[in-house]
């Protein structure tokens, strides 16, 4: 038995019951802060688009998606994909970042964009090597984030990338990227650009040496340093979630931690959550298990095809009962960043709205309403738009 009075088994066997319930969805003709929010917001996005199979591309890419209050997309070299021109014609945005150079997103990906949105401001991010990349996303307007965090990373190390994303995006910082032994003249002249609060190095010795900890010393003498590395991948993401103000009660984003695309879709999605980064295992994990217990979230979101397994579900076996999960599952990497998109875009819609028409009224069930999920589909906020909606969960227990 655990400390709520039943045990991870029996915890995970209800968690299954849950995911089946019967929802009802009454829904009534009338204004909405919905229907005023999505009104008001269409058109007025940012999408960044990076090619799925490019771990420091999609590593840049995703806190620059959050920074800019926006969502990514995931694309391959020769095509955008069909879930990302489905997902583009619903969220209409006016600006379009591609991150990475013609090797990594075509010139035809570049003109399918252009053709699907004419309007849309399309731009590309693309460097001379992939520290050079992640520097010029780290500067990219409407404004250079200065006095912010920078989150130091080796740029060919996939798990302290799919680390640094998600901390960058939470913290509002850029992420920029080094050699194992060097910090690179790319990354020095972003530092100096960027003028960074703090610098945080993720991973340990043998991704980034101590001759990084000296360069930055010399390079930013004012500027506080520190390292983030535990003793495998979970444990440092653990250490990174769990960093400075922590957002306890908001939402945890969970994804496969040896899948860098899935951690590249988790990264903006938690930024527009408001919330937090985990990775899952094949195994329980007493350092998951202790920040989950920490951040006591408001839900859980999981990401990806690979993302749950019998370690990860005793380690959310151990939340209360009520806490809803909503899992994002696709045919591959693209479309699983297309309806990550499409949830992100409607929390980021949510989260504009802050009149109180009611005050008896219960906003956060409203809120997460775009996250519920309907026998393990997706409820699209957008259907709801110009309505007032209450919501029914019916459970054996």
């Amino acid at each position: 038995m655990n400390g709520r009075g039943a045990s991870p088994r029996c915890a995970r066997s209800l968690r299954r019951v849950v995911a089946g319930l019967c929802i009802a969805v009454l829904v009534a003709a009338g204004l909405s802060p919905v229907r005023a929010v999505s009104a008001q917001s269409s058109g007025s996005g940012v999408v960044v688009i990076a090619n799925g199979w490019s771990a420091p591309d999609a590593g840049a890419a995703a806190p620059l998606a959050g920074r800019l209050d926006g969502v990514m997309l995931y694309g391959s070299t020769e095509s955008l994909g069909a879930a990302t021109v489905n997902a583009l014609g619903r969220l209409a945005p006016s600006r379009i970042v591609l991150v990475g150079g013609a090797a990594a997103l075509s010139a035809d990906v570049e003109a399918a964009v252009k053709s699907h949105l004419p309007d849309a401001t399309v731009e590309r991010l693309s460097g001379a090597d992939r520290i050079d990349t992640a520097a010029r996303a780290a500067a990219l307007a409407p404004a250079v984030p200065q006095n912010r965090p920078v989150i130091l990373a080796n740029g060919w190390s996939p798990s302290d990338v799919g680390t640094a994303a998600p901390l960058a995006a939470r913290l509002g910082g850029s992420v920029l990227y080094s050699a194992t032994n060097t910090v690179g003249a790319a990354t020095i002249a972003a530092l100096e650009r960027l003028v960074p609060s703090q610098v945080i190095i993720v991973g340990g010795e043998g991704a980034l040496s101590g001759d990084i900890d000296t360069e930055l010393s010399e390079l930013l003498p004012d500027v506080p340093t520190q390292r983030f590395a535990g003793a495998d991948r979970i444990d440092t993401a653990v250490r990174a979630a769990l960093y400075g103000n922590a957002p306890t009660g908001r939402p945890v984003v969970i994804a496969d931690g040896w899948s860098t695309p899935d951690v590249g879709v988790a990264a903006p999605l938690a930024a527009a959550l408001g919330g937090s980064v985990l990775f899952s295992s094949a195994d329980a994990h007493e350092a998951r298990s202790h920040a989950l217990d920490q951040l006591v979230p408001s839900e859980v979101v999981l990401v990806g095809n690979s993302v749950l397994t019998d370690g990860l579900a005793e380690d959310l076996g151990r939340l209360p009962l009520d806490t809803p999960q909503t899992r994002i599952t696709g045919a591959d990497r693209i479309e699983i960043a297309s309806e990550a998109a499409l949830l992100a875009h409607g929390r980021i819609l949510l989260s504009r709205y802050d009149t109180q028409s009611d005050p008896a009224e219960d906003r956060s069930k409203v809120r997460r309403l775009a996250a519920t999920q309907i026998n393990g589909e997706l409820l699209d906020i957008s259907a709801f738009a110009g309505r007032d909606v209450l919501v029914w969960f019916w459970s054996p227990f």
